[in-house]
């Protein structure tokens, strides 16, 4: 059962993180990762149909799709995973957003997953200047132990949301893939990578992307 909640630590502003800044090596795979993001996450906006003015024809109309923000985005963050590969994520995933025009604009939600199930760190929307340091204040690396049928229970409620980003270990994905079945064709999932592939895939209608912790 989701958990309703704002707990000691989670901020409603935008204040500056007291993690450390990342090296020069650290900084070259987060670009490369919002690279990545960027290229997947353009790709999964919604669109509609509009009307404008021909670019060929004086005094015409035509009619083009339109790219759309999402009203909301959940971001769902697996305790399971490491401190230290939890803030580059992070740090990238932050970074696309605040500089990209669709992203910016779209309103988020954090859930912590832990071995008691899924919390809602906030009740109200965090903007994109609030995400970062409100996931910065999460604490990973709690061992959630729990597996991927409780997770599609757990996630039951989020079926409709047009997009749910999740941030987990590279184990747990490996479990997944074992399964061969998805969980929701909105969901995306971001997590440390030991393989030196770096684009985004789809497997069984969901997106994953690798981290690099090597390179």
């Amino acid at each position: 059962m989701e958990k309703m909640g704002m707990p000691n630590g989670i901020s409603e502003t935008c204040e500056k993180l007291d993690t450390p800044e990342p090296n020069v090596r650290e900084l070259r795979r987060i670009n490369n990762f919002v690279h990545e993001l960027e290229r997947t996450l353009r790709q999964q906006l919604r669109t509609r149909v509009g009307c404008f003015p021909s670019r060929r024809i004086e005094d015409q109309f035509s009619w083009r799709p339109v790219m759309m923000p999402f009203n909301q985005i959940i971001i769902i963050v697996d305790a399971d995973i490491d401190t230290a590969n939890y803030r580059l994520i992070v740090a990238g995933l932050c970074k696309f957003i605040r500089k990209d025009r669709y992203y910016r604009t779209t309103r988020y939600n954090i859930v912590h997953w832990t071995e008691n199930g899924f919390s809602l760190m906030m009740t109200k929307k965090l903007t994109a200047l609030q995400l970062e340091q409100n996931l910065a204040d999460l604490v990973v690396e709690n061992d959630s132990n729990t597996d991927w049928t409780t997770y599609r229970n757990l996630y039951t409620q989020y079926q409709r949301e047009h997009k749910v980003i999740l941030i987990t270990t590279q184990h747990k994905v490996d479990d997944l893939k074992l399964e061969k079945k998805g969980i929701a064709k909105n969901l995306m999932i971001l997590y440390p990578s030991t393989s030196l592939k770096k684009t985004a895939y789809s497997s069984h209608g969901m997106t994953y992307l690798g981290f690099p912790i090597n390179g």
